[in-house]
């Protein structure tokens, strides 16, 4: 059903970072090859009536794929049938997330959150498909967050996501659903609209593409944001044309606009497949690198050179944001939204029915806080530490962003906080 969604929720230039040469050529390739079938097939065999062909078409589509797809589908799997099965699966998921958001519960309305601090900047970074297992402060074997480590950041090696495609987890991350519970980001708003209530001036800094030509589950979202600013107002995917570093010169604007409390999300397009379109040259560390659209084609070594590399540039990118906030009272998190397969048991990027694989799971999970907020908030900072090495996901990211921004109150979870001592 999710892919189904995919369909509908990307755009044109996010679909080119899948296609590439060898499809193309493949598909013109089968329907030529068919072309040729169908007039052999038409001079040597008795051609069937148009009418009975017709026929036969409409009968298959209304007694097969309609009445018998919904008592046994399980008989008759793949296409044309699932396109039924799933397509209608996706169209009710749509109108159902449609009447809920619309009627989603602001939990500022519900709770009373109190807030005794000034000049206080929250960021949030979410990263795109980084797992934590290819990163050095996890025990890697390759250098791949230099930048982030000279500073100080502290990496979570045993952090993991609540789903496998971002549609899913970034709902998840921003709100109080669970692993368990994910229909809750359905029906409550997020932890935007509760630094709005605490008069936090709130952004959404995107490198994803616009949202709004094609609604998904985070848009809702993204419109409790006050400031909406999408740096890739192309929605272009392909030919390097989408590098994080743009969004380094409007995230230092947003921070120089006043000086009130400050919530960002940054959305970054970090590792997204194809990982070679989305760093410059002067990362590619690791050589020699994927050269195809398609992993399968690559080498192992190539696969993993080319993610690494793009783990390097996001460690830039994220350090580079870090100083801007240096000397400021802040705090900064930077989590991705799932993790990726590099070709393990021959299976590439992220999809949706792969939730219990661990490479896809296993998150990066970076947090820094500036000096100005070590010394506000010493024993905070203590456990934010000592919580480095336990296990956690995103079912603590709500909780830990609102208690670590010294929010008071009943709908957080202090259990869930990593600046509390996690058990």
């Amino acid at each position: 059903m999710n892919a189904v969604a995919l369909v509908f929720e990307t755009n044109l230039h996010e679909a080119s970072g899948v296609t590439g040469t060898e499809i193309i050529l493949f598909v013109s390739g089968s329907f030529v090859l068919s072309i040729v079938l169908l007039i052999i097939f038409y001079k040597k065999i008795t051609v069937v009536p148009r009418k009975v062909a017709i026929y036969f078409i409409i009968l298959q589509t209304i007694f097969i794929n309609y009445p018998v797809m919904k008592y046994f589908s399980f008989m008759f799997r793949g296409i044309p049938n699932d396109l039924y099965v799933f397509g209608n699966m996706y169209l009710k998921e749509k109108h159902d997330s449609i009447k809920m958001s619309r009627h989603r519960v602001d939990l500022s309305s519900k709770y009373k959150f109190e807030l005794h601090e000034k000049d206080l900047k929250v960021v949030l970074v979410i990263g795109e498909a980084e797992r934590g297992l290819n990163f050095s402060s996890n025990g890697y074997r390759r250098e791949t967050d230099p930048d982030l480590k000279s500073l100080g950041a502290i990496s979570y090696k045993n952090a993991y996501s609540c789903a496998t495609i971002t549609r899913l987890s970034v709902p998840c991350m921003l709100t109080r659903a669970t692993f368990m519970r994910q229909d809750i980001s359905k029906k409550e708003k997020s932890i935007i609209s509760i630094f709005n209530s605490l008069n936090f001036e709130t952004y959404w800094i995107s490198n994803q593409g616009v949202m709004g030509e094609h609604e998904t589950p985070i848009t809702p979202i993204i419109n409790e944001a006050t400031n909406k600013i999408f740096v890739n107002i192309t929605g272009e995917f392909e030919d390097k044309d989408v590098l994080d570093e743009n969004i380094i010169p409007v995230f230092e604007r947003v921070l120089n606009s006043s000086n009130r409390n400050k919530f960002i999300i940054v959305h970054l397009i970090g590792s997204h497949w194809y990982y070679g379109h989305h760093y410059t040259k002067a990362f590619e560390k690791f050589v020699p690198v994927c050269n195809s659209k398609f992993g399968q084609k690559c080498s192992k070594e190539e696969l993993y050179n080319s993610y690494d590399n793009s783990l390097l540039y996001t460690d830039w990118v994220v350090s580079e944001l870090i100083k801007r906030v240096k000397d400021m009272n802040s705090i900064f998190f930077f989590v991705s939204d799932h993790g990726e397969s590099l070709g393990e048991d021959g299976i590439y990027t992220h999809r949706v029915e792969n939730i219990n694989r661990t490479e896809q799971r296993s998150i990066a999970w970076f947090v820094w806080a500036s000096e100005a907020y070590k010394k506000k908030y010493p024993v905070m900072y203590d456990n934010i530490y000592k919580n480095k090495d336990k296990y956690i996901s995103h079912d603590n990211l709500f909780h830990s962003i609102l208690d670590c921004a010294m929010v008071r109150s009943e709908a957080i979870d202090t259990r869930l906080s990593i600046c509390t001592d996690l058990e």
